[in-house]
């Protein structure tokens, strides 16, 4: 679901309003990363060109915004001649960010939002006791037997049950005595589907 808000809105309230959930429900989008802000790039030359200058502008402009998905093909919003660019949004207090107590800045008025209101969910990351599936762990390496179902990269609609982030969670205590950092496991190598 795509939406512009119009009127300054707190994420949780904005997530509710485009999707027509609760605010609890709200708040488990927001957590799970099933939303994303749009940002407009105008873009006024021929389609091939196009697409070669909004890939140039997004790797210079968007490099650290953990950019996700430009749409070059999809419509542009109504009344719009541009080119979207999403990035996923994961509110780092959901729980406080209604407009009766916001923990931060509103969503501005104008604002693109894209929400996946049924989330692609992953129960073997949270069904997993993480420390039988450890095969090595030193500082700098941990390797871990993938559960099946549990996909080696952040899914459109959940950014956080994926192996990496679960594994993270799974063995912060057994990283810490090892002298890595809890939290900062990533995917090297796989040996399995995207």
């Amino acid at each position: 679901m795509r939406g512009r808000l119009l009127r300054p809105l707190a994420p949780v309230d904005a997530v509710a309003a485009l999707t027509g959930v609760g605010v609890e429900a709200a708040r488990e989008l927001l957590s799970l990363g099933a939303c994303y802000l749009g940002e407009e790039i105008k873009v006024r030359c021929p389609p091939a060109a196009a697409s070669a200058r909004l890939v140039a502008a997004l790797l210079s402009k968007h490099a650290a915004h953990h950019l996700i998905m430009a749409s070059t093909d999809a419509p542009a919003p109504q009344g719009q001649d541009g080119k979207v660019v999403w990035r996923r949004f994961i509110h780092p207090h959901p729980h406080r960010a209604t407009s009766e107590d916001p923990a931060g800045p509103p969503l501005p008025a104008g604002a693109l939002l894209r929400a996946h209101p049924r989330p692609k969910r992953f129960p073997a990351c949270h069904q997993t006791h993480w420390p039988s599936r450890l095969l090595h762990l030193d500082p700098d390496l941990a390797v871990v037997n993938k559960p099946a179902d549990l996909p080696c990269m952040p899914h459109e609609s959940n950014a956080v049950e994926e192996v990496a982030a679960c594994a993270s969670r799974g063995l912060a205590g057994l990283l810490a005595a090892a002298g890595g950092e809890p939290g900062s496991l990533e995917v090297g190598h796989r040996l399995d589907q995207w």
